[in-house]
């Protein structure tokens, strides 16, 4: 039986009309699914779409077993054992950890999306309270038999955490499998302390990949719901409330250079890296990575203002005030 498919409005700005950018494609298996844009804001998006996540390939035993440990085994992080590497794990951690480390108040970390959870072993391993939530069953039980690790089966909403709990709350590779983007970024808006951090990760829509392989992105798959740009992703942030710190856009994964190789040949695809060495390759990598806050309250701003001037931090004083008024002219804008 085939899985059940919905049409739905743009998630950003509710228009209902999109022009279509891609049809047919083969990695997409729902039956006369579109790749459309979304003629108001541009964000585009799967039209129609899975109506539930539980119906997709990546939710069962299958999927972990043969696609998601060989990927992690081949990188290096598990072992041809299925071995945790550690320091592999944590070295490929590294730099959301060094992110992380000023807004470490109430020592605890959620995952959402977590996977088997490499990520909150690495982050448990750099002394957070490491918690995660994870809709795939196999996948959840895995981290929790395997690595040791609090992980809740499940979808975000039915997880119980408490609001203001979390210093830091992460998205790897989740945003563009929600099903409702912003209604996930307000319930972590709320979860997340009034100065904490929020970290993002997801494929690129305006990568040069993309515009190279057309519809053979390997990107291009059944519970890909939402394809965001810098500008896509930072509307959203806004529209749930963050202050953005930063959007870039990184690299280029090495199956899309392999796919380049395939298609268009080795001059395209050594063409294309140094493209995206160079100042025309701004906002075109292959992976969007982000990072916002979630507003302090004015009596809150002026008690750490004042904690920082007491101890000389003036630079950490100063970076506060530019939070502070960035926050500020937003919600006048409303």
């Amino acid at each position: 039986m085939l899985p059940s498919t919905e049409f739905v409005p743009c998630n950003l700005c509710g228009s209902q009309t999109a022009t279509v950018r891609y049809t047919d494609v083969k990695r997409i298996d729902t039956q006369l699914t579109e790749v459309v844009e979304c003629d108001g804001c541009g964000m585009v998006y799967l039209n129609p779409r899975l109506a539930r996540l539980v119906d997709n390939f990546t939710m069962n035993e299958a999927y972990l077993r043969e696609h998601y440990l060989p990927y992690y085994q081949k990188i290096g992080i598990l072992t041809p054992t299925l071995e945790l590497d550690a320091a592999a794990n944590d070295q490929f951690h590294q730099s959301a950890l060094a992110e992380m480390q000023p807004y470490r108040e109430l020592n605890r970390v959620l995952d959402v999306g977590c996977a088997i959870g490499l990520f909150l072993k690495a982050a448990r391993a750099d002394g957070w309270d490491c918690y995660g939530v994870e809709p795939s069953h196999a996948l959840a039980e895995y981290g929790r038999l395997h690595l040791g690790l609090s992980i809740t089966e499940g979808e975000l909403g039915q997880a119980g955490f408490a609001q203001n709990s979390f210093d830091v709350i992460t998205l790897w590779d989740v945003t563009e499998h929600l099903l409702d983007p912003k209604a996930t970024y307000r319930l972590v808006y709320s979860l997340l302390r009034p100065g904490g951090l929020l970290l993002l990760r997801m494929p690129n829509w305006q990568s040069l990949a993309r515009e190279l392989l057309g519809p053979e992105w390997d990107m291009f798959v059944t519970d890909h719901f939402y394809y965001f740009t810098p500008d896509t992703l930072t509307l959203l942030m806004k529209q749930t409330g963050f202050i953005p710190k930063k959007v870039g856009a990184d690299g280029l994964v090495p199956s899309e250079l392999d796919a380049i190789v395939e298609k268009l040949g080795p001059d395209a695809a050594a063409e294309a890296v140094a493209r995206l060495q160079g100042d025309t390759g701004n906002g075109r990598g292959s992976t969007l990575l982000a990072a916002a806050q979630k507003p302090r309250s004015r009596r809150d701003r002026m008690k750490m203002a004042g904690q920082l001037l007491r101890r000389g931090e003036l630079s950490d004083l100063t970076a506060e005030a530019r939070t502070y008024l960035r926050w500020f002219l937003a919600d006048r804008r409303g």
